[in-house]
């Protein structure tokens, strides 16, 4: 049951986007194109609205595979898993991309104390949230992992052994075990990379949403400058009306939230959005965080850490970064909605 439960709230969530989709572009004077196709463990849809063609659709998702076979780690041959492989041995020569997302999640580890961490692979692997599947029935067969597992798991969790040359371009883990899991920033990089492609095509309009990582990509009516107008779900209740609407350009909006995928066992729900410190999954009143600024790597990382960190390190963490020069990604100004337990929204919305 929870197994289906899942996989239809993927489907709604691509739903939710097509149906926002041709009711926010019915008045757009071009019609629209759009391309779907499973990558990254998601459905990856991209919706042009002008110069549309064959050859651009392919252009995008050679670029989206060609980071899923980089990154992923159900890719033994993949770069990820050969740094996996290689830990406590060797450096391994990685490619500029998974280099760049690499660099960036240590980057957002460092500010935020470990609330994101790229080397949690072993707890996620050990809780294994998306794949407790029994053959015969097709459900989920919950399995909580013991202390010891955990902290098994924790031991070999730490990003400052994840140790990055940029001189020679490659990634080194240097505990023995230790694994990388980049599942909380490879779909913003890969968004980004779409971008990119769209601005060298000299394309004006487009929406970007790769398993609910969106980028609402020039304005929704070019001439007149009108912004797109983008549903964020409501945790409490995610297959009905948005709890906030969004108007933004060329912006991503990225959303972590305890709905998204998760099992229940013994009345206790139990999501994949894990604390390195604990080695379960964060409880801390907050149902979802959505990031909101022009570049979606740091949205998706900046969502779960934010999750992590709880409302009041969080909400701080963002003021910082919008006063300070904390961080060496570009972006502009990050806005934040915090959906908590009790429905309270927070916002630093204009």
């Amino acid at each position: 049951m929870i197994r289906k439960f899942i996989f239809r709230n993927k489907l709604f969530t691509f739903a939710f986007f097509i149906f926002i989709a041709s009711v926010l572009f019915s008045s757009c004077q071009k019609r629209q194109s759009t391309r779907t196709e499973v990558a990254l463990g998601t459905f990856c849809t991209i919706s042009l609205f002008e110069n549309a063609s064959d050859k651009l659709y392919d252009r995008i998702f050679e670029k989206i595979n060609q980071i899923e076979n980089l990154m992923s780690t159900s890719l033994s041959n993949s770069e990820i898993s050969k740094i996996n492989q290689n830990a406590g041995n060797h450096p391994v020569k990685i490619s500029s991309d998974t280099f760049t997302v690499l660099s960036c999640a240590k980057e957002i580890a460092i500010l935020t104390e470990g609330a994101f961490e790229p080397t949690i692979g072993n707890l996620v692997e050990l809780w294994n949230i998306n794949a407790i599947v029994n053959d015969e029935t097709g459900t989920i067969l919950p399995q909580i992992p013991s202390q010891k597992q955990i902290e098994n798991a924790l031991s070999k969790t730490d990003f400052t052994k994840l140790i990055l040359d940029e001189k020679k371009q490659t990634a080194f883990l240097s505990q023995s075990g230790m694994k990388i899991d980049v599942g909380g920033i490879a779909k913003g990089y890969a968004t980004d990379c779409v971008v990119k492609i769209l601005q060298e095509e000299k394309i004006n309009r487009a929406l970007i949403d790769l398993g609910g990582n969106i980028y609402a990509y020039g304005y929704k009516n070019q001439k007149e400058k009108t912004p797109w107008k983008i549903g964020i779900k409501n945790p409490l209740n995610p297959t009905g009306s948005p709890i906030e609407i969004i108007q933004c350009e060329n912006s991503s909006i990225v959303t972590s939230g305890v709905y998204e995928r998760y099992f229940e066992y013994e009345g206790k729900i139990y999501h994949h959005l894990l604390s390195a410190k604990t080695g379960f999954p964060e409880n801390n009143g907050i149902l979802s965080v959505s990031i909101i600024c022009n570049n979606s790597m740091l949205c998706d990382a900046l969502s779960t850490a934010c999750f992590i960190l709880g409302k009041e390190k969080g909400i701080e963490l963002i003021k910082k970064i919008n006063c300070e020069k904390l961080i060496s990604i570009p972006h502009d100004f990050i806005h934040y909605v915090f959906v908590l337990e009790d429905g309270i929204v927070l916002n630093n919305l204009e």
